[in-house]
């Protein structure tokens, strides 16, 4: 969101963040903001409002309850209610009445509730206000994913009722923005009446990577402790690890993710290759210090971050498919991309990216994809693009 946030700014428009719970417990519980609280003034805007709501007591939760059985809403209206029964600040609605609003950007599906009473209540004053949603992934996905489940049932998620319920939600809005190639074909073809508009993340290019001489590690793997890096990293550690035989690749690991990584390693007798930092200020020189990031991916949505960074950095990624989700295979094969989904084809891709001519290829290939996606510039452009569309 602190792009948006700062190509808004540059278009010239004064941005206020209203931030609504993404939960019900961070919705009725003051404190569970306090981190929210100490880090909004990285978020880069003008003004920073927050709107929750009250506890809504047994009775009123008993009726919630009953009425969405009753109805039989799915977890996707579970995960709409926090910003559904979040009450707009009086600041708010003062803004919404003195102020030329010209956009609210609803970042996520989830937020959508909260943004339609806002609508509305300029609506109520005469005012029209264009609302435009950035999807973040296929979230009826995601829940299936997860299994999710509600309060008032404990049946598996259908996914068509999970898809339409998500889907009646985006058509309300005036403009939908993808930040995949995957999800923007996705949704233009199920809300074909509706603008759709492909804005990739961007990152600035960061460091410079070492000679080759001085690199003093081999892979380089980023994230958070969640199902989908986890599952990558078994694979690595369960497939393709025994490719190597006595001398695997040294591998950093570094992240929340180093508090799973023990459990999937407790039955290998050395992991003296391996070494995990749980947490840095400034990645730069671990992405400058390495040979390659590890992109060992099996599952996930949307598009990676992490292989963004890599590029970014000017890091050689070696990859599955997978690894490259939401980028188009043609992108990919113009610029030169490669990758390998079995373990032992993986285990000779990293291998070979341990030499210079393979990690120059490698390379060369991100900076492709990178000036081609995720160069700031460009992210500028397509925003410039959803912001002319929506004042027309």
């Amino acid at each position: 969101m602190e792009t948006q946030i700062r190509l808004l700014r540059s278009f010239g428009f004064s941005t206020v963040f209203a931030a609504v719970p993404g939960s019900y417990t961070m919705g009725t519980t003051p404190a569970s903001w306090d981190d929210f609280n100490h880090n909004s003034g990285e978020l880069g805007a003008d003004e920073v409002i927050t709107s929750s709501f009250p506890a809504l007591g047994y009775w009123r939760e008993l009726r919630e309850i009953t009425k969405s059985w009753i109805l039989k809403r799915n977890a996707v209206h579970w995960s709409l209610a926090p910003a559904h029964f979040a009450i707009p600040s009086s600041r708010l609605i003062e803004i919404l009445r003195k102020d030329d609003v010209a956009l609210i950007l609803a970042n996520h599906v989830y937020t959508l509730p909260f943004a339609m009473k806002l609508r509305d209540a300029a609506r109520a004053d005469g005012k029209s206000i264009r609302v435009a949603v950035v999807t973040h992934d296929v979230q009826s996905h995601i829940l299936l994913d997860r299994q999710a489940s509600t309060p008032w049932s404990s049946s598996a998620p259908h996914e068509p009722a999970l898809l339409r319920t998500e889907l009646e939600w985006l058509e309300q809005a005036d403009s939908l923005i993808h930040n995949s190639y995957q999800d923007h074909v996705f949704f233009s073809e199920r809300l074909p009446s509706m603008p759709h508009h492909l804005m990739y993340p961007c990152m600035p290019k960061s460091g410079t990577p070492c000679p080759d001489q001085v690199l003093s590690r081999d892979l380089l793997f980023v994230g958070n402790n969640h199902s989908g890096n986890v599952a990558s990293l078994k694979w690595y550690f369960d497939a393709v690890l025994p490719h190597f035989g006595s001398f695997p690749p040294r591998l950093t690991a570094i992240g929340n993710i180093c508090e799973a990584i023990p459990a999937l390693t407790n039955s290998l007798k050395d992991t003296s290759w391996l070494e995990l930092i749980h947490e840095v200020d400034d990645l730069g020189p671990y992405y400058g210090s390495a040979r390659a990031a590890l992109g060992s991916t099996t599952s996930g949505r949307g598009i990676s971050v992490k292989v963004i960074e890599a590029f970014a950095a000017g890091l050689p990624v070696v990859g599955t498919r997978m690894a490259f989700r939401g980028i188009p295979e043609g992108s990919l094969t113009k610029a030169g991309m490669i990758w390998a989904d079995s373990a032992r084809a993986f285990a000779d891709l990293v291998r070979r990216a341990m030499q210079s001519e393979l990690r120059d290829e490698l390379r060369k290939a991100g900076d492709a994809l990178y000036d081609e996606m995720f160069a700031p510039h460009l992210a500028a452009d397509a925003f410039r693009k959803v912001i002319d569309q929506l004042q027309r």
